[in-house]
């Protein structure tokens, strides 16, 4: 019983550090995605 409970409440502590992560990441990568494309010269 507490095995099954204890699942779903990893599950939601695991979703939150991703979409934290996520968002803490996904200006930086946007950032560094587009100074690789701009050097590159790539059209996107």
């Amino acid at each position: 019983m507490i095995a099954h409970s204890a699942v779903p409440r990893l599950l939601d502590l695991f979703a939150l550090y991703i979409i934290g992560l996520f968002a803490f990441c996904a200006p930086r990568c946007r950032a560094l995605f587009s100074g690789l494309l701009r050097d590159s010269s790539f059209v996107y």
